[in-house]
């Protein structure tokens, strides 16, 4: 089986992104592994929350996300680095978990930040639940 890797991508934090993407490429290289990008899209939780957004909303934002995670893997990936893209909808680590085990992932290269706040003492960050509960290695990258 061909090695496989997933690198979770999350819209929202830019930084995270631009250090992940480039180390998971590298990563392919090296390990002339398949790269697959992710993005999750969190779901809204309960139908008492998603009836005070528009109809469509959430299948809008899944489009939304498509065409972004295509952007950003087109701006920051090396040039002719071969890629998939792929978009998930509910609770980011499950998400991310459930893809990698879908794919066969052999690693999962994701960024990770300090703690900023003592509500992520208290919440751990989604890098330490995908580490603890991730069969496959997960190579955590760290920006400044």
């Amino acid at each position: 089986m061909a090695a496989r890797i997933l690198c979770p991508v999350d819209l929202a934090h830019e930084k995270s992104w631009q250090i992940a993407l480039p180390e998971a490429a590298r990563e392919a290289r090296l390990r002339d592994a398949e790269l697959h990008l992710l993005c999750v899209v969190p779901d809204l939780g309960m139908s008492m929350v998603a009836q005070y957004f528009p109809e469509g909303h959430e299948r809008e934002m899944l489009e939304r996300a498509e065409a972004d995670l295509a952007r950003i893997a087109q701006e920051t990936l090396p040039a002719g680095t071969a890629h998939q893209c792929h978009v998930a909808h509910g609770h980011p680590a499950e998400e991310i978990l459930a893809a990698a085990e879908r794919l066969g992932a052999t690693l999962i290269v994701m960024a990770s930040h300090k703690p900023d706040s003592l509500r992520t003492l208290f919440v751990s960050s989604m890098a330490d639940r995908i580490v603890h509960h991730a069969p496959q290695s997960v190579l955590i990258v760290r920006g400044n």
